[in-house]
């Protein structure tokens, strides 16, 4: 019974005829290791590092598409290139804004929370039997829920 590396020995043998050769060509190693980088993928549990490049640019792609940039934008910038603190300017430039209308989150009692919710607001969780959790939708909602009573806006 032979072992799995004598197997590989006999097979890079027979494809290159290694025997007896002490020395081998350098042409004859570039090609055994442009082989074996072509099958690399597919040996290999880790992901190269192409594929951590390309990982990398897809993330920050979807990053700034969350920023809302359009396609156009994307395609004039150099993901792959931009330094990190740059990223963070761009996606703060443009989302910057929206902290004044950010989501409030309150404590409501049940027999409001349905009121609320017809008035735009967003269960989040149950807060005790009593009482649940509402996220302010974006944008201005004072004047649609000043009418209600109780409400905490």
């Amino acid at each position: 019974m032979t072992s799995g590396r004598a197997d590989l020995r006999i097979d890079v043998t027979a494809q290159y005829n290694t025997t007896g050769l002490p020395n081998l060509p350098s042409s004859l190693i570039e090609e055994i290791r442009g082989a074996y980088r072509r099958c690399e993928p597919f040996l290999s549990t880790l992901p190269t590092q192409a594929e951590r490049d390309e990982r990398e640019v897809q993330t920050r792609r979807l990053l700034l598409k969350v920023a809302r940039f359009t396609e156009e934008e994307l395609k004039e910038t150099d993901i792959s290139t931009l330094p990190d603190a740059e990223l963070a300017r761009m996606v703060e430039e443009r989302v910057g804004h929206r902290s004044a209308v950010s989501s409030i989150e309150r404590v409501y009692p049940t027999s409001e929370a349905g009121g609320m919710l017809a008035n735009g607001w967003v269960f989040v969780s149950p807060l005790g039997l009593n009482q649940a959790v509402l996220r302010q939708p974006n944008g201005n909602i004072l004047a649609r829920v000043s009418g209600l009573s109780g409400s905490r806006v």
